[in-house]
């Protein structure tokens, strides 16, 4: 008997396309400047034998440097090519990468903090069940679009069984100079049921005083699980001399809030020398209640950090789908603090609901005190119209900052718009922090994807 089967190979092999674009209107109310314009097009090709990446971002009028990142005319186009055969990954172009956990070496992006350290150049993976290498190289991007950094990396990771162990290596020269710089870390990791650890140890090969240690442990058993980080830098910040480049972003090591006003005084990831613990305990008391407590605790040359939170978390009870009350102390150098937040979640009906959102920051010993209240009322999960009031309170002075926050969500689009004023304050992402001015104005994003 001859059977024939026919196959579409060319279905099989036929590339999917994802794009999307992004744009940003500003405009400062008491400015005459014209509003501020930015543009980002992305397009994603994804096929069997290959990926490729391409970035197109423009900006027009004057730029307001306290809100976006400057793009200079190498940024204006960017991309990469990935090609992809069985276990193995080649990369050219502009890309991405870390060693371990970013103790060595971390290339990223972060418009929040205004970071795009991304290199040009190439890379090769390999991946299998049993093991993890890569290797790449490239010239690093730094504050001022010029490639000051030339760096060359390596990492091999085994995976035998529950756990896994490797190492990782840099070798990077500034173009300021011609000292050649060469580090490593060993990593180790474990994978149980009840345990998740993750150690990295890190040296540098030129100077016996210049380490790193990270250790995170994740343990679980029936309703209760802890949480325990630990970190110790010394003279481990590799930059340039400007201070227009950082080769390493290691973990911050605290408890890191997502709350304005508690996230304003996080404090700065100091490579140089810092040590910082975490412990956190949860245990979840029925299906819907849930709590939680966090203590942290970040010491450096300069600064003394602590943070000490109980949190309580109810799900589907009496009005609230859901329900957050926190409490904290923080102490951050010779300033105390202590906070409450209350985050509700109120369903209406099918169609309606009602997010809302307040903090209230107390300075001891002083008299200063902050407070933040967010309203949103959300019909279906397409439109929402909310509001932002924070207002502050220093020696019996009172100010306040109003906006209004509109949002319309569809399959393919996200509009969101801020109309009103903000205060200034510190803005933190990843243990790095910047000091973002007073907004008095409108923003518009427009997010497309097709």
């Amino acid at each position: 008997m001859l059977m024939c089967v026919m196959v579409d190979v060319s279905a099989i092999d036929k590339p999917s396309f994802k794009g999307k674009m992004e744009q940003s209107y500003f405009k400062l109310a008491e400015s005459n400047n014209d509003p501020f314009f930015q543009n980002e097009t992305s397009l994603q090709v994804n096929h069997f034998y290959y990926d490729f990446y391409l970035r197109y971002k423009y900006q027009a009028n004057d730029l307001p440097t306290a809100f976006y990142p400057a793009v200079y005319q190498s940024d204006m186009l960017t991309g990469d090519l990935t090609l992809k055969y069985k276990q193995f990954r080649s990369k050219f172009g502009y890309f991405y990468d870390s060693l371990g956990h970013g103790i060595l070496f971390k290339s990223f992006k972060d418009p929040l903090i205004f970071t795009d350290t991304n290199l040009y150049g190439y890379a090769l993976y390999h991946e299998s069940d049993y093991l993890s290498a890569k290797y790449f190289t490239g010239n690093m991007r730094d504050k001022t679009s010029l490639r000051s950094a030339n760096v060359k990396a390596a990492e091999l990771v085994f995976f035998p069984s529950f756990f896994s162990f490797g190492g990782s290596f840099l070798e990077y020269k500034l173009s300021e100079n011609d000292d050649v710089n060469r580090l490593y870390s060993l990593l180790f990791s474990t994978y149980l049921d009840w345990l998740d650890l993750d150690v990295e140890l890190a040296r540098n090969l030129d100077n016996e005083h210049s380490y790193a240690s990270y250790v995170s442990a994740v343990s679980q058993w029936k309703y209760v699980t802890q949480v325990y980080t630990y970190t110790k830098y010394h003279s481990f910040l590799f930059r340039d001399s400007y201070n227009h480049l950082s080769l390493n972003q290691g973990p911050l090591g605290v408890y890191t809030h997502t709350f304005t006003l508690l996230s304003r005084l996080l404090p700065n990831l100091d490579m140089n020398n810092q040590e910082s613990f975490r412990y956190g305990i949860s245990y979840q008391v029925y299906d819907s209640w849930m709590l939680r407590s966090e203590y942290s605790r970040h010491v450096t040359t300069y600064l003394y950090y602590d943070d000490f939170l109980i949190e309580s978390l109810l799900q589907n009870y009496w009005l609230f789908s859901s329900q957050t009350v926190l409490y904290s102390s923080q102490t951050a150098g010779s300033r105390y603090y202590w906070n409450l937040v209350q985050l509700s979640q109120i369903p209406i009906n099918t169609h309606f609901s009602l997010d809302w959102d307040t903090e209230f920051q107390k300075q001891k010993f002083v008299d200063y005190s902050s407070m933040i209240h967010r309203l949103s009322f959300n019909i279906t999960k397409r439109y929402s119209i909310g509001f932002n009031l924070e207002t502050k309170s220093v020696n019996n002075t009172d100010t306040s900052w109003f906006a209004w926050i509109l949002t319309m969500k569809t399959k393919q689009d996200t509009i969101q718009a801020y109309i009103g004023s903000q205060a200034a304050g510190k803005v933190c992402s990843g243990g790095v922090c910047i000091y973002q001015a007073e907004f008095d104005g409108i923003r518009i994003n427009w997010r497309h994807s097709f």
